[in-house]
C-alpha cells in the first residue's frame, strides 16, 4: 500500500518530493488511484499555441485516442478542465472538476480532495494535457494536491507534449512534485545534481542584498526557483567574493563553474545576473578578462543609468528638486525596467560607485589609458551640468556623493 505523505500546515515544506515508493505498483494504481485528466480541451482554445504549433488539434486528437483506449483498465476518472472550453467529444462522458488557470484552493481541488476521502484514496495518477504545465500548476494539479497529502504520479505515455518546449527540461520539473511512470525519454534526469532544479523555494525578483551574507545567499535563492542549482550555486561564489571573503577559493570555484556550465547559466540567467558575472570577472580577473569584462559592464550600466535619468527628467531635463525631494522623503527611486535590470538606487545603492572603482582599476591596466581617465575625471568631477553628477550628489553615503573619483 501507498500512503500519502503528511504535511504540517499549508506552509510546510511540501515542494520537498520524498524518495520513490519502492512499491511501484500500476496495476495496484489502476484499481486504488483516482486517475485525473487534465485539460482534454478541444479545438485548442489558445490561439498562441495553434500558432506555434498548428497541427496542436491533431496531436490532442491522436492522444485522446490514446487516452480512450486505456480507460478500460480505470476504476476511477475524472476529467479536469475549465468550464468555459468544450471537452473533447469522445471524453465528455466523464465527470468533470473544473478547474481554473491559477493554483489558488479552489472547488476542484476541494472535490478531488473529498473523493480521495470519500473513496479511500491516497493516490492521483495525471495524464493528458500538457506535460509541465496544467498537470503541475492548475488548482486542480500535482503541486496544489500535494497539499491535500495526495502522493502524485505521471502516467508518461498519456501526458501530451507541446512541441515548443525543453521536454528534459519539463520532464525534470515535473519529477520534482511527482512520481513519472514509464517515462518516454528514458534519460530525463541527469545525474549532475547541480543540474536538478530547485524546487524548495518560492519565486521572487528584485531582492536587496542584506548584511547577513548567508541570509543573502538564503534568500536570493528565491530568484532561481525551479532553475537549476547551479544558478544559485554559482552566485553564492559570486557573493563571497562581493564582500572580500576567501577569494581565493571562490574566485577558483567561480571559474570551475563557468567552465563547465556556462550554456546554462547563460541560457538561464536574466541579463543581471549575467552581468554580475562579469562583474566579478572585472573585479578579479586576468587583465585581458578585467578589461574585456568592463566594456560589456560599462554599456549594460548605462541601460540603469538612462532610466534612472527619464525617472529624474521632466520637460527634457534633469530636475534637481525632484531627486532632492524624493531623497529628503525617504523615497528610493528604483524599480524594474527590462531582463532582470532596474534603475539605478540613487539614494542607497551601490550601481554607480562599484561601477567608478571598476572603472578606475581598469584604466590602472594601462599607463597611458590611466592618465587620460584620471584626466578626464579632473574635468567633469565637479560639473554640475553633468547628470551624473546629481544622480551621485544624494547618495546617503558621503564617499558615494562624487561618480569620477
Amino acid at each position: 500500500m501507498i500512503y500519502a505523505v503528511p504535511i504540517d500546515g499549508p506552509t510546510a515544506s511540501f515542494k520537498i518530493l520524498p524518495p520513490r515508493p519502492c512499491d511501484t505498483d500500476l496495476e495496484f494504481l489502476h484499481d486504488n488511484a483516482l486517475w485525473i485528466i487534465m485539460d482534454p480541451w478541444y479545438p485548442c482554445p489558445y490561439p498562441g499555441d495553434v500558432e506555434d504549433d498548428p497541427d496542436i488539434n491533431k496531436r490532442s486528437d491522436a492522444m485522446v485516442k490514446k487516452i480512450v483506449e486505456y480507460l478500460p483498465n480505470l476504476k476511477h476518472v475524472k476529467v479536469s478542465c475549465p468550464a468555459l472550453f468544450d471537452i473533447h467529444p469522445d471524453l465528455a462522458h466523464i465527470e468533470n472538476y473544473p478547474n481554473a488557470s491559477d493554483n489558488q484552493p479552489t472547488f476542484a481541488n476541494l472535490k478531488i480532495a473529498q473523493y480521495l476521502v470519500d473513496n479511500d484514496i491516497c493516490d492521483i495518477v495525471y495524464i493528458g494535457f500538457h506535460l509541465g504545465r496544467c498537470i503541475l500548476n492548475k488548482d486542480s494539479g500535482a503541486k496544489m494536491m500535494r497539499r491535500h497529502n495526495a502522493v502524485c504520479w505521471q502516467y508518461d505515455p498519456l501526458v501530451a507534449r507541446l512541441i515548443n518546449e525543453d521536454e528534459k527540461r519539463m520532464l525534470e520539473l515535473s519529477s520534482s512534485w511527482l512520481y513519472v511512470i514509464d517515462s518516454q525519454l528514458s534519460d530525463y534526469m541527469p545525474d549532475d545534481p547541480l543540474l536538478h532544479l530547485i524546487t524548495d523555494v518560492e519565486p521572487d525578483k528584485y531582492l536587496n542584498r542584506l548584511s547577513d551574507m548567508q541570509e543573502n545567499i538564503d534568500l536570493v535563492r528565491r530568484e532561481f526557483s525551479e532553475k537549476p542549482e547551479v544558478c544559485h550555486k554559482l552566485v553564492g561564489h559570486i557573493i563571497h567574493l562581493r564582500r572580500n571573503i576567501d577569494t581565493d577559493h571562490h574566485w577558483a570555484e567561480f571559474n570551475k563553474l563557468i567552465e563547465n556550465y556556462l550554456d546554462v547559466l547563460i541560457k538561464e540567467y536574466d541579463i543581471r545576473w549575467m552581468l554580475s558575472i562579469l562583474d566579478t570577472m572585472a573585479d578579479h580577473g586576468t587583465p585581458v578578462q578585467k578589461a574585456t569584462a568592463m566594456t560589456v559592464v560599462a554599456f549594460t550600466k548605462s541601460i540603469a543609468i538612462s532610466f534612472s535619468l527619464l525617472d529624474s527628467a521632466m520637460d527634457g531635463e534633469l530636475d534637481i528638486d525632484k531627486i532632492k525631494s524624493g531623497f529628503d522623503s525617504g523615497n528610493i527611486v528604483k524599480r524594474p525596467t527590462v531582463e532582470g535590470l532596474s534603475s539605478c538606487d540613487v539614494y542607497n545603492g551601490d550601481t554607480l560607485s562599484y561601477l567608478n572603482k571598476r572603472l578606475n582599476a581598469t584604466a590602472e591596466l594601462d599607463p597611458t589609458v590611466d592618465a587620460i581617465w584620471r584626466e578626464i575625471k579632473s574635468r567633469l568631477k565637479e560639473n554640475q551640468q553633468l547628470p551624473l553628477y546629481w544622480l551621485c550628489a544624494c547618495h546617503n553615503i558621503k564617499e558615494s556623493q562624487r561618480f569620477f573619483r
